[in-house]
């Protein structure tokens, strides 16, 4: 989370599918464009749940398993050039809630079964009291 946070996309492409690296990498994109930075304070992680096991009907790879689970993240955004805040605040505390797809890939230039993150999902927010 921190990686993907900080913008550091390319320290993740060695553990994320291909589509989660291009999807990942656009969204860093559009921030870096649009002259934004996110706050990449983590308050904690929580309640995470392994939510179904699915086979993989499309790639015919190894079974998927999704799992869901809550960070505890400051939302604030600021603008780079003068780092005014354009959206949230420093004391906006949200509990994020994200869904993940793990799958092992085997990697046959290193002969080794990894995990890959092939899904990820912000799948809402709420303010955190």
């Amino acid at each position: 989370m921190n990686l993907f946070l900080q913008g550091r996309i390319k320290e993740l492409k060695p553990w994320l599918g291909e589509a989660v690296y291009n999807r990942l990498a656009a969204e860093i994109r559009a921030r870096n464009k649009d002259g934004v930075l996110i706050d990449t304070n983590i308050l904690g992680i929580m309640n995470s749940e392994i939510l179904a096991c699915h086979q993989d009907h499309f790639e015919k790879g190894s079974p998927i398993i999704l799992l869901h689970f809550m960070c505890q993240q400051i939302h604030c955004v600021r603008k780079k050039e003068d780092d005014s805040i354009v959206e949230g605040g420093e004391d906006d505390i949200r509990a994020n809630s994200y869904v993940m797809g793990f799958q092992r890939v085997y990697e046959e230039d290193k002969g080794e079964l990894n995990w890959k993150i092939v899904d990820f999902r912000f799948n809402g927010a709420m303010a955190y009291l």
